[in-house]
């Protein structure tokens, strides 16, 4: 089963409520499954009936960690699962403006009243992240917990403050061509401390979208530690230990550095970042006359005095009492610390990396000593820093092909993640700006016996799009610029405007592909010889996917259906990859042993999309069986992902397959729908996702088990296809 069914809320996660402290018991609605993990791409290994109960040990996004009868301990769905609290004393707290009390759990029940910002609520049970509450004046009646913030407690009490929800913590590493999410992208030289602090009340949350979980809310002021920044957000760590991603845009930061008399601070939003640094000019406060030393110690020589009132600027502080400053004739000396005030602002030395648009970055430099030398080597630029001031700095930014930027005594520093093509437009003691712009360098024709490939071969960063347009595919590639004096293959026209585009005259199927360095217009001949098809079998191995009523596996019918479909490509002349051909998973036993068990399911996920990648496959296709609580739900659908690389290709390759396999079954057309899973979202060829029947409805489960329905399956699947390749 691959259906994703999301509740209004995860409630243990909204409330911040960590569950042992509580008393509280699932009870299911209807028969319930219990499996070894918090998703319905974990195994079942158990069934609870309604009627009996479980204790809940734990609540997991949408998942109830509970141990049932026997000590066995499993996950259920909080959408199906009612959670009675036994504990008398369990309020919640309003946290919105205004809140309906309806009638039944969800926004289609009657609307009773409202309560208010702050209000106290004894709850008494949950379902699928709606919570039953005593209302004054309205009695008993439902509110989403998306609103509420929760407490226990002998009585209500003034409004509690908002208590972090643990999150489970983020791999270090992730799993080969896994989208670099958890990895760490930065890495702080020696001494570097950050400092995170909220600048506005937000929320810290499990990815870099306020559309991901959130982990627990944010008060502005509260600090945190650095852990890491990407695409304008920054990783960080609160008090309570709790890890999550905050918005850049709602945060200051800035280094805690006590080595180095430049102080950092950075400021990010989207497609902006920016280090700057206090000059750490100084003011002698306290003292008549301040000794100017020759060394860092008490007893060094004394070879001047500054005043009360005196500024100046300091060169080093490091850790002891004596800091160091230059003299005006540019002697370093030493004075004491222990008499130093900061003068507040003071310019800034600053250096800012913009996003002005698709392909097109700005880098400035600005309040430095003396002009800066720009040089570029390998995936480096870097601006010279004359003065040679103890400075250090670094961000992370991981976007728009930007590795990292960094800052020391002698040059900033940016790293690419592959080489760029620059122009410095301006160049004074106040600033250095320069201007990098995504550059084709050439452009190749590579003639195929099914296919002819146009490769762009780029110095940038850019995401290129194609579209049909006018009996002719048109590819788009944002912000470029084809470099001087290049040559454009026969059958293809290019037009420079904000970007390059190139158009050929064709009405066959196409797609985009890329490489290391390059991206791939490929035009395709109809027909299925010579295409290369990865086909994957939903499942496998321990990891066996929805149940039937009558106990069919969803795992031995997606295998089945495959390998039908995997004969019929091949008779017709297409190459094909099975992601598995047995009781398996993609991923060897080997693999997934030195990955942590609650990683497993993500790396043979990743296993499956890469394999495709590898290959440079032109076409995915996932089969799966579908499953819902309710048993009445029956029929087909098909789905694709709003971001994978050629999703055009994917909702048309969606609606062929949709369009054939319903007659095929006989089965009610449910239609062709969007969703991100993970195989058709990182699959970079056209790629989707059939969820062929659904194993719980008694009916579908009673024909997936015959070999007669498994070959008209594949069979409706593989006309889909071939309509596809007309």
């Amino acid at each position: 089963m691959k259906r994703i069914i999301v509740s209004v809320a995860a409630a243990a996660g909204i409330l911040g409520i960590a569950a042992p402290a509580l008393a509280y018991t699932a009870r299911p609605v209807g028969t319930v499954v219990i499996r070894n993990g918090p998703g319905t791409d974990y195994g079942v290994i158990a069934a609870l009936p309604e009627g009996q109960s479980a204790s809940v040990l734990a609540h997991e996004g949408q998942w109830l960690k509970v141990q049932a009868a026997g000590g066995l301990v499993g996950y259920m769905a909080d959408w199906v699962t009612r959670e009675v609290f036994d504990d008398q004393y369990y309020y919640v707290s309003v946290n919105t403006d205004a809140l309906n009390v309806r009638e039944s759990p969800g926004t289609d029940g009657r609307v009773l009243g409202q309560v208010h910002q702050g209000d106290r609520l004894q709850a008494l049970e949950g379902l699928g992240g709606w919570y039953k509450v005593t209302v004054p004046g309205v009695g008993t009646g439902w509110v989403s917990g998306q609103y509420l913030l929760g407490r226990t407690g002998p009585a209500p009490a003034p409004a509690p403050a908002p208590t972090p929800a643990p999150v489970p913590q983020p791999p270090a590493t992730a799993p080969p061509g896994m989208p670099p999410y958890d990895a760490p992208v930065f890495q702080a030289p020696r001494g570097m401390v950050k400092q995170v602090g909220a600048a506005v009340a937000t929320a810290l949350y499990t990815g870099r979208n306020s559309g991901y979980d959130r982990v627990a809310w944010v008060r502005a002021g509260e600090q945190f530690s650095y852990l890491d920044s990407a695409e304008g957000w920054f990783k960080v760590r609160n008090a309570a230990g709790n890890i999550g991603w905050i918005d850049g845009s709602k945060v200051y930061v800035w280094d805690k550095n006590m080595e180095f008399s430049f102080q950092a601070a950075y400021g990010v939003t989207e497609g902006d970042w920016r280090m700057q640094f206090d000059k750490a000019r100084q003011v002698v406060q306290g003292v008549t006359a301040l000794p100017i030393r020759s060394g860092s110690a008490a007893t060094s020589p004394i070879i001047g005095t500054l005043r009360s009132g005196e500024r100046f600027k300091l060169r080093y502080v490091g850790t002891g009492e004596y800091v160091q400053i230059t003299l005006a004739n540019g002697v370093p000396a030493w004075i004491s610390r222990n008499w130093l005030q900061p003068v507040p602002g003071v310019p800034q030395e600053a250096f800012r990396l913009q996003q002005m648009g698709p392909g097109f970055l700005r880098l400035e430099l600005s309040n430095q000593a003396a002009p800066s030398n720009v040089s570029s080597s390998g995936n480096y630029l870097q601006f010279s820093l004359p003065d040679n001031a103890a400075r250090l700095a670094g961000l992370s930014v991981q976007e728009y092909g930007v590795g990292e930027m960094t800052m020391d005594r002698s040059s900033v520093s940016v790293r690419f993640d592959s080489p760029v093509q620059y122009t410095v437009v301006e160049q004074t003691d106040q600033h250095t700006v320069v201007e990098i712009r995504t550059v084709v360098t050439k452009i190749q024709a590579i003639p195929g016996s099914d296919r002819q490939t146009y490769r762009f071969f780029v110095d940038g960063n850019i995401v290129p799009a194609a579209r049909r347009e006018g009996g002719a595919v048109v590819m788009d590639l944002p912000g470029t610029m084809l470099q001087a004096g290049q040559a454009v293959p026969p059958g293809l026209t290019v037009s420079q405007g904000s970007g390059l585009t190139a158009r050929v005259a064709t009405d066959q199927q196409y797609e985009l592909k890329r490489g290391a360095g390059f991206y791939d217009l490929v035009v395709y001949q109809p027909g299925l010889a010579g295409k290369v098809i990865v086909v994957d079998p939903g499942h496998g191995g321990s990891e066996i996917g929805a149940i039937g009523p009558t106990g069919l596996q969803e795992q031995t019918s997606n295998l089945a259906m495959g390998l039908k479909l995997r004969d019929m490509l091949q008779a017709a002349g297409a190459t094909v990859i099975m992601t598995r051909t047995s009781d398996t998973r993609c991923a060897t036993p080997a693999e997934l042993a030195a990955v942590p068990f609650d990683q497993q399911l993500h790396y043979d996920l990743n296993c499956r999309a890469q394999l495709s990648n590898r290959n440079a496959a032109d076409m995915f296709v996932s089969i799966h069986g579908n499953a819902n609580p309710s048993r009445a739900e029956q029929g087909t659908e098909t789905y694709y992902a709003a971001e994978n690389f050629n999703v055009a290709q994917s909702r048309e390759l969606a609606t062929y397959v949709q369009a054939q396999v319903p007659p095929a079954l006989d089965t009610r057309n449910r239609g062709v729908k969007v969703m991100d899973f993970y195989v058709v979202k990182y699959t970079e060829a056209p790629a989707i996702l059939v969820e062929t029947a659904f194993l719980s409805n008694p009916w579908e489960e009673k024909m997936l088990k015959t070999d007669a329905y498994r070959t008209k399956a594949a069979a409706g699947i593989f006309q889909g296809i071939q309509g596809y390749w007309k």
